[in-house]
Parts: structure tokens; C-alpha cells; sequence
């Protein structure tokens, strides 16, 4: 019997955990772990919450993802196309396939402080690494008056 095929899109912390969790649990015979990401790289986006206040730059938050993950995932790096749910397969913008019995998606948040008027000209946050720098650099110029949290 083939193995089951989990794919999951996404290599934030939310699908390399799944990943490694499903590869410890399962041996190769029952399942095969497939991770797709678009960069490969992985930012711990929670340390972002540190930048802005003096903790590690955002560059030692970032890592090589194949380095995060369990020997037995199979890491895919691209832009996924299309998922076509009938044929129960994953489109990659390169040309490649990924067939799967079990798809998780865990692609994270998209920002958009923009659709929220007056945050982008008046508020600041840290949920990206340049909005973290941005945060740290208006706090070392802060020079007194309020502050809303």
C-alpha cells in the first residue's frame, strides 16, 4: 500500500511544526511529509515582538528551513499555482505536481494595516520585520507625550 501524502503549504511556524510533528508521528511507510514554501526561508515571526525594543535583529530571526525540519519532510521551494481539489494535486508555478491525500494550509496572515484608515499615518506595529525596525525607530526618537497600546 503507497504511502499517505500529506502536503503542506506554508513554512511558517504553523506548518513546519505540522510537519515535523506528522513526520515523528508516522513512519515513511504509512505517510510522506511534503512542505512547500516560497522562499525557503524561515523568519520566527514571534521574535519580531522584541525588535522594537532593543531584542535581536530581524536577520538572526530568519533561517534556512530545510534546517528546521525533520530528515523524513521532503521541502518543495516555489510559488504554489494552483490548487486543483478534484485531482487532489498541487500546481506549482514551475511546472511541478504534488498529489495529496491530505492537504494542510498553513500560509499565515496576510498585513494590511492600510485598509484600516489612519493606522498606516498615525500607528505603528511590529508584525513584519520592517515594521519592527520602523517601531524601534520611533521609540529611540520618542521624546514624551502619549503613547496607546
Amino acid at each position: 500500500m503507497a504511502p499517505h501524502e500529506i502536503v503542506i503549504i506554508g513554512g511558517g511556524v504553523g506548518g513546519t511544526l505540522a510537519a515535523n510533528i506528522l513526520a515523528h508521528k508516522l513512519t515513511r511507510r504509512r505517510a510522506h511529509v511534503t512542505l512547500i514554501d516560497r522562499t525557503g526561508r524561515h523568519c520566527f515571526q514571534p521574535g519580531w515582538l522584541y525588535v522594537p525594543f532593543g531584542g535581536e535583529p530581524p536577520e538572526h530571526l530568519e533561517r534556512n528551513e530545510r534546517s528546521l525540519l525533520d530528515r523524513r519532510v521532503t521541502l518543495a521551494i516555489g510559488d504554489v499555482a494552483k490548487i486543483n481539489r478534484g485531482a487532489r494535486l498541487i500546481e506549482m508555478a514551475d511546472g511541478m505536481h504534488f498529489p495529496y491525500d491530505t492537504l494542510i494550509i498553513a500560509t499565515g496572515a496576510r498585513l494590511a494595516p492600510e485598509l484600516l484608515p489612519g493606522f498606516s499615518e498615525g500607528a505603528h506595529h511590529f508584525y513584519s520585520a520592517e515594521a519592527a525596525l520602523q517601531l524601534h525607530a520611533a521609540l529611540r526618537a520618542f521624546t514624551g507625550g502619549r503613547v496607546v497600546v
